[in-house]
């Protein structure tokens, strides 16, 4: 059947998801979703304050507030576990 029809070319031969967990080196994972809602969050402050105006109090907190939420949609973090 030529390299496209092996069982040894199959990625997923053996792979067992009920099987034991990978292994793990006590670090811990890198907190992407974290480090993306904080910079969106910065993002959205800095713009709202760059606009100008008056309030710049409520301005920051509007656009501190979008960002936020714009990385909470982005990412779709409601799905995440726990």
């Amino acid at each position: 059947m030529g390299e496209h029809g092996d069982a040894a070319a199959d990625v997923l031969a053996g792979w067992d998801p009920a099987g034991p967990p990978p292994p793990l080196d006590g670090r811990a994972p890198f907190p992407t979703d974290t480090v993306v809602a904080a910079a969106a969050t910065f993002a959205g402050l800095t713009l709202a304050l760059a606009r100008g105006g008056g309030r710049p109090v409520r301005r920051a907190l509007a656009g501190a507030l979008a960002g936020l939420g714009t990385a909470v949609v982005a990412r779709r973090m409601w799905r995440l576990p726990g």
